[in-house]
């Protein structure tokens, strides 16, 4: 369990993230989701996500673990977002930056310790393209001791009916995770499948978009510790 202290709960992810090779969610303007999910299909390494977002800010809750090892995050969003912003040579279609602070509480054999931690994140749109930079753990403490730092970038290419998603993420400026997704549409589903490299971690999933709802689904095939399985519910305001 020491491994997730470490990641600050960097593993636990909603069904579209994970399907899409551990990219991030994009940003959402008005809505509410609720996830769960087990890790590597073990009853006790389950999870909860909630989020809640408005236009300009938003709320998430993070709950990892059982009694006698715990993670919660608590976790505010700033957003701030701007279309048609002009720069001297071109016009972008979007560009919007997001602040989120977060408090972190950990349980573990009885004991309960505090932390907190920062993150940034930026994206701009041209055309079919966006570009999406984040900083995590830009400071990042908990049980006295700071918290991995990592920095990671996304290309994302959006067509008339699909999406490719490409990540490159570094760890304390020395380890590189890479990530490659796919995502397109078939009938009433969107399908995705992507892998993660550094180890190989193979993801697939599926949305149907319902009104003004979405039902999300994501496994992911680690090549030693098995199946990860999240389903996530969508409600778009």
């Amino acid at each position: 369990m020491i491994l997730f202290i470490y990641l600050a709960f960097e593993p636990i992810y909603t069904a579209s993230s994970l399907a899409n090779a551990y990219t991030r969610d994009n940003f959402i303007a008005s809505g509410f989701s609720v996830t769960y999910g087990e890790l590597f299909s073990f009853p006790d390494m389950g999870y909860v996500i909630v989020q809640e977002f408005r236009k300009g800010w938003g709320i998430e809750v993070k709950h990892f673990g059982q009694n006698g090892y715990r993670e919660v995050s608590f976790r505010f969003h700033i957003f701030k977002r701007k279309s048609k912003f002009h720069t001297i040579t071109e016009v972008l279609q979007m560009f919007q930056w997001d602040i989120s602070p977060a408090l972190l509480y950990l349980e573990e054999g009885g004991y309960v310790h505090w932390g907190g931690n920062l993150s940034l994140t930026g994206e701009f749109s041209l055309s079919h393209f966006t570009t999406r930079f984040s900083l995590r753990n830009f400071p990042g403490y908990i049980k006295y001791e700071r918290l991995q730092e990592s920095m990671e970038m996304q290309e994302i290419y959006t067509g008339t009916d699909y999406q490719l998603t490409s990540r490159i993420t570094l760890w304390e400026g020395k380890i590189f995770g890479t990530g490659f997704a796919v995502k397109g549409q078939l009938g009433i589903a969107y399908l995705s499948m992507g892998i993660s490299l550094s180890p190989n971690i193979l993801t697939f999933g599926m949305e149907i978009p319902y009104n003004r709802m979405n039902f999300c689904v994501g496994i992911s095939s680690h090549p030693q510790l098995g199946i990860s399985e999240v389903i996530t519910v969508v409600y778009n305001r």
